[in-house]
């Protein structure tokens, strides 16, 4: 058979490919086969070492090894794989003490607090007058009923109460199961005492005047009625005062009670009892040691000591604070927060006081505050929100009447007077009021004549000359009408 030059041309080029992919696969079948064989071999030494071992799960010993005979890569795939385990048993964990643990309370420790001035009346009679007395106070004697932390009021001795339907009589039970500090009961004839001593003239309390018109008697050991001429809504809120034990004050004098030792070494019936005091040379009380009062009828304080520490002005306590000779002070003035030097480290707690500072209105000294809405266009005048803003730092609410919102007495419907310059300034111009400019001048002037007084009622008081200094008084007036 003959073939043209082209057709031997293209079978030897067709040749020469089989040739060369039937090498290539005859390689590569070589290869799988010695990769085979290798397998093979390795899987037989495995075998054989696994038999031929006396344990068949690795040892300590095995595991610190392994580490030797691993690639990169092994090692790399290992690390990750713990990594993801530590961190599931991180996840469990914190989970389980999530779900499963709560933190409580523990009794003891010491809390030392700063305070201005000194105690002089750690007595319910007296305490109301002063804040370092009253905060002592609250901590060694129980009262009826008491505000909790939002202000509101709830029982303390009292177990429950009743009021009448002409809301005149208040029929309150107390606990049978509270102890004064020295051991005896708390009854009826203690709150008697204390009640009857407030409306005593010869004790000399401020509380007084706050219970004109309202009696009490004894309904039996733990029960008393108090009785109101007229209807009184927060009258519950006046049962807030201290008790004082019968037992022990009775056989004071009244007229001496204000100078008795207990007025200092207070024994009540509160969570806190006290334990010690020092004096310094001069006889002042430096500070004052309350301890845990264990038969306490209610939750037993956790902090097993609280001392308090007095100092003469706010710049020593602040920096009895910044020095750590206290953890905490009672009271801090807006001005002297930036003098604090661990700020970050420091819990500030906003408290509501129940007080509010007015301004009264006295009609009779002036006929023109005779009409309401005279009264209302001054109100207007006054941006109260500015006040608290800037004056108290943002620390103060506008009160819009004489009972706090927090209480139970309070008027929701009461109707709001608000700051509205315009409208005030627009009704006094067509009543036919003009504006007067006060000049520095002029304040300068009204404060030499405020000086001028007190220094003639000085003068009035040490000399008795009183006609010839009236007379002045009244000369100096003249000048400045002029």
């Amino acid at each position: 058979m003959n073939f043209s030059s082209e057709n031997q041309n293209n079978f030897s080029s067709n040749k020469k490919k089989k040739s060369f992919f039937s090498s290539i696969f005859l390689f590569i079948k070589r290869k799988k086969s010695k990769v085979k064989e290798t397998k093979n071999d390795d899987d037989l030494d495995h075998k054989l070492v696994y038999s031929l071992s006396p344990q068949k799960v690795p040892s300590i010993k095995q595991i610190r090894n392994a580490r030797k005979v691993l690639t990169k890569k092994e090692k790399l795939i290992v690390n990750l794989l713990f990594l993801v385990i530590f961190i599931g048993l991180v996840f469990l964990v914190i989970r389980f003490c999530k779900n499963n643990l709560k933190v409580y309370p523990d009794f003891g420790g010491e809390y030392i607090e700063g305070m201005i001035g000194s105690p002089k009346n750690i007595n319910p009679l007296y305490n109301s007058a002063r804040d370092v007395d009253s905060d002592i106070s609250r901590l060694v004697f129980s009262s009826l009923f008491k505000r909790d932390k939002d202000g509101g009021i709830v029982e303390d001795l009292a177990s429950e109460y009743s009021v009448s339907e002409n809301n005149l009589e208040y029929l309150v039970k107390i606990k049978d199961n509270v102890r004064w500090h020295h051991g005896d009961y708390l009854k009826a004839d203690d709150i008697i005492f204390t009640f009857e001593a407030i409306e005593n003239i010869e004790y000399g309390s401020p509380l007084r005047s706050s219970f004109v018109g309202v009696s009490i008697q004894k309904v039996d050991d733990f029960s008393v009625l108090f009785t109101l001429e007229e209807p009184y809504a927060p009258f519950l809120e006046l049962l807030t005062f201290g008790i004082l034990s019968y037992d022990l004050w009775s056989n004071i004098p009244s007229q001496n009670a204000f100078l008795n030792e207990l007025n200092i070494k207070p024994i009540g019936s509160g969570p806190y009892k006290f334990k010690s005091l020092t004096k310094n040379k001069a006889g002042d009380i430096k500070d004052f040691t309350l301890v845990p009062n264990l038969d306490y009828y209610g939750q037993v304080p956790y902090i097993g000591k609280i001392v308090f520490k007095f100092y003469n002005n706010y710049n020593e306590l602040v920096s009895a604070l910044n020095s750590n000779q206290v953890n905490g002070i009672s009271y801090l003035p807006y001005g002297l927060k930036s003098d604090l030097v661990s700020q970050n480290s420091l819990n500030f707690n906003k408290l509501n006081l129940p007080q509010i500072t007015s301004v009264f209105l006295n009609r009779k000294k002036n006929s023109l505050l005779e009409d309401k809405n005279f009264r209302e266009l001054l109100s207007k005048l006054i941006d109260k929100d500015k006040i608290c803003n800037e004056l108290f730092s943002g620390n103060a609410g506008v009160a819009n009447g004489p009972i706090l919102p927090n209480s139970s007495s309070f008027n929701n419907d009461i109707q709001v007077v608000g700051y509205n310059y315009t409208e005030a300034n627009s009704s006094l111009d067509e009543a036919g009021w003009s504006v007067l400019q006060v000049y520095e001048t002029d304040l300068s002037l009204i404060r030499e004549v405020i000086q001028l007084d007190k220094e003639v009622k000085e003068l009035e008081s040490k000399m008795g000359k009183t006609n010839k200094i009236v007379n002045s008084t009244k000369n100096i007036k003249g000048c400045c009408k002029n």
